[in-house]
């Protein structure tokens, strides 16, 4: 029996099913795909660059897995709000692992993320646009050892690698060699490979037990898991942290570490901070709260704030409270107190209506 059109909703146009076990199939033209496609090139469905498809590559649009044929899932398929926005997926060949892939291709999340090796990481949204499915594996660099990390000026000073220079909100300072990679072996030794947010090939990083294992400019910090030197401001020195302070020499010289707000409320008297990617950043005595970490480690840099941590509000200078400060968007909350301008001190040093009536 012909394969039947299935009609989309909301204006998406008929579906014809794939026939079972073509999607992912190796093709020389369309006509080796039956009611598909022959890609050349394949990309993820959210990120990362396009790759060739060796051999050619059966696929189709799809809403359901039921277009993609026995052996088929349908990858990055978007139902909309009651049919309103529904955005078609395309078929991929099925996979719960790299050894149900072809040579070439690799097994990966409907967000592109790899489901083992180096870059493995679990679907974040649970299988929501999709199943696992076999794409192209991204080119990868393979570095000499010695190599990730090392200042440079140029791609040429890096061997087979790139010069970093910047990445935004991030700084590399004097460059900073690195490259592609899947496994922590493309790196080279002392290096291990960071993966992406979304498709694509992972970044190497130089491994660090401690900040003296990091030149100038970079800190050793946890990124998704992984102790590697990213860029990163010098800590707070002991004893700094929830200071007063008028300017940065105030504390200790760290640029911009003399702050005149936390979480959008005035500072009274300045407070010694700074950003940060984990509490070593905040020197002895200190916290880092708010940071976002995992997989946007590296790209968001050190999105938290340094606080001094505390027993109870006699630990706390004028105008300060120890508790939980409030954090927004995706910033979780803080695992311990600290010392920072909440209600219960600004309540504690609002003057009242008495001493209000006694300066007139």
């Amino acid at each position: 029996m012909d394969a039947q059109s299935n009609i989309g909703p909301m204006g998406i146009p008929g579906i014809t099913p794939l026939p079972d076990g073509i999607a992912g199939s190796a093709c020389d033209g369309n006509s080796d795909c039956g009611s598909g496609q022959c890609l050349t090139t394949l990309g993820p469905a959210f990120g990362g660059a396009s790759e060739v498809a060796v051999d050619g590559y059966c696929s189709g649009p799809c809403m359901t897995n039921d277009d993609c044929g026995a052996g088929g899932t349908c990858s990055g398929a978007f139902p909309g709000l009651g049919g309103v926005g529904a955005t078609p997926g395309r078929c991929l060949k099925a996979c719960e692992t790299g050894g149900d892939c072809r040579e070439g291709y690799r097994c990966v999340t409907a967000l592109g993320m790899a489901v083992e090796g180096a870059l493995g990481m679990p679907d974040p949204t649970g299988g929501l646009l999709g199943g696992s499915g076999c794409e192209p594996k991204p080119k990868v660099d393979e570095l000499e050892d010695g190599v990730v990390g090392k200042p440079c000026s140029n791609h040429a000073d890096c061997g087979d690698g790139r010069c970093q220079r910047t990445g935004m909100p991030l700084e590399y300072a004097g460059g900073y060699c690195t490259g592609a990679c899947l496994e922590d072996a493309d790196c080279g030794a002392g290096a291990s490979c960071t993966p992406p947010v979304g498709g694509g090939a992972g970044t190497c990083h130089l491994n660090c037990e401690s900040d003296d294992d990091c030149r100038e400019g970079y800190r050793c910090r946890t990124n998704v898991g992984l102790r590697q030197c990213i860029p990163g401001a010098p800590a707070l020195g002991e004893g700094i942290v929830g200071n007063p302070c008028k300017d940065d020499a105030a504390c200790g010289g760290v640029p911009m570490s003399c702050a005149a707000s936390l979480s959008n409320d005035d500072a009274p008297g300045g407070y010694c901070s700074t950003t940060c990617g984990d509490d070593s950043d905040c020197g002895p005595g200190g916290a880092c709260v708010g940071r976002i970490g995992g997989a946007f480690a590296d790209i968001l840099g050190t999105t938290g704030t340094c606080y001094r941590t505390c027993a109870d509000d006699a630990e706390c200078r004028d105008g300060y409270t120890c508790g939980r400060p409030p954090t927004t968007g995706f910033a979780p909350a803080a695992s311990q107190d600290v010392c920072f301008v909440g209600s219960a001190a600004s309540e504690a040093v609002a003057p009242t209506e008495d001493e209000d009536a006694g300066t007139e």
